[in-house]
């Protein structure tokens, strides 16, 4: 299978939703494929990211962070701009067309052999963590495609859970209310992982703290952003962490709401690593 080969198998499964979300929601596909590849997701460390917004600048930032500190990311979002290599990325570098388009034939051979019809997302997902296995990551950062709990994802076991924050979306599927919501993006959080939360609603919080882990976090308790102002190209921060403060932090990102997720990201990295970061590697 060549990469034009690889866009048309992709195409022949996008009459199921894109997202891979289901009426009756389930991972039971995606795991029968992972099954057959031989379970690569758990070849490698994870970070898990969901929220209703910020989840894709949090992962670019937690990526960075990874890098700076001398290790190998693999990272999955979704969607792309320009093209579908977009999503999934080694070191910041899209995956090239020869190797996007065996990691999508190793799919379809599963596909066969499962006797299973995957959705889109699914494809795109299992090959993801097909070719970050082969291509011998440290760490991946995975960034939920849509909610959290039925997600073709959450088939992973984070070393951390990272929720951004909590709005309604996606309200044909979950709801009516952001409790709702909540639940379903707290799925991600699993035993032995730390959950890292953006929320500040602290109605929500119970949510959080209701799903199996090894620790919570939450911004504005045990994380926060001290300052945050405009800084020519960027913002200037004052992060607080249970073991750091970060002061006078530059990051080239435009809007207050960059702040808040760089402190999760921050969080989460800490998290991963289990001591402060490195003060050269927060800034540049």
């Amino acid at each position: 299978m060549n990469f034009s080969e690889a866009l048309v198998y992709l195409d022949e499964h996008a009459s199921y939703d894109k997202t891979g979300r289901v009426d009756s929601p389930s991972t039971a596909n995606i795991e029968a494929l992972l099954t057959v590849l031989g379970d690569p997701q758990n070849d490698y460390r994870v970070i898990h990211v969901t929220g209703t917004n910020g989840k894709g600048s949090t992962s670019q930032i937690i990526t960075k962070l990874l890098m700076a500190h001398g290790l190998k990311v693999g990272t999955y979002s979704s969607p792309h701009l320009e093209s579908i290599r977009e999503r999934i990325q080694v070191n910041g570098e899209a995956v090239d067309e020869f190797d996007f388009a065996e990691a999508v034939a190793a799919v379809a051979n599963a596909e066969g052999m499962s006797g299973i019809r995957p959705t889109y997302f699914e494809i795109m997902t299992a090959a993801a963590f097909r070719w970050f296995s082969d291509d011998a990551i440290d760490v991946a950062v995975i960034e939920v495609g849509m909610l959290g709990r039925w997600d073709a994802t959450n088939v992973v076991q984070p070393d951390v859970a990272v929720i951004t924050n909590i709005a309604l979306d996606h309200m044909e599927f979950a709801g009516p209310t952001v409790a709702h919501i909540a639940k379903e993006k707290a799925g991600i959080i699993k035993q032995g992982s730390v959950a890292v939360i953006g929320e500040l609603n602290e109605d929500l919080h119970s949510i959080f703290a209701a799903e199996p882990h090894e620790e919570i976090l939450f911004r504005g308790e045990q994380f926060d952003v001290v300052d945050n102002h405009l800084a020519l190209g960027g913002r200037s921060l004052h992060v607080r962490t249970p073991r750091a403060d970060y002061i006078d932090l530059f990051v080239p990102l435009h809007g207050w709401h960059q702040g808040d997720n760089t402190a999760v990201a921050i969080m989460a990295v800490e998290s991963f690593f289990g001591s402060a970061l490195d003060p050269t590697s927060l800034n540049g």
